[in-house]
């Protein structure tokens, strides 16, 4: 039987308290500003991507930093093309 080659890691989570108001960005890229989680911009290294959504500054944000992750988009994406955060935290 043949078998695929891949490699498939579980993903992992940190609660980090939110900044302000992430009701509205689940599965953002997210980084983290004076320990809080923030909506990453363009070209800045992100520490993951928000599995809740937080919904007031100091609520706790479940960030995935490990395994596949679900990302909102802002456009089409090639499989196996690197993605990197546009100036709105998607993909």
């Amino acid at each position: 039987m043949a078998t695929a080659n891949t490699t498939q890691q579980d993903p992992h989570y940190i609660s980090v308290p939110a900044s302000a108001d992430l009701s509205t960005k689940q599965y953002y890229f997210m980084t983290i500003s004076s320990g809080q989680l923030a909506v990453a911009g363009a070209g800045v290294r992100v520490a993951g991507v928000l599995d809740n959504d937080p919904n007031a500054a100091d609520k706790p944000g479940s960030l995935q930093y490990a395994g596949a992750a679900l990302v909102l988009s802002a456009g089409s994406i090639t499989a196996g093309d690197p993605v990197a955060s546009d100036a709105s935290g998607k993909a």
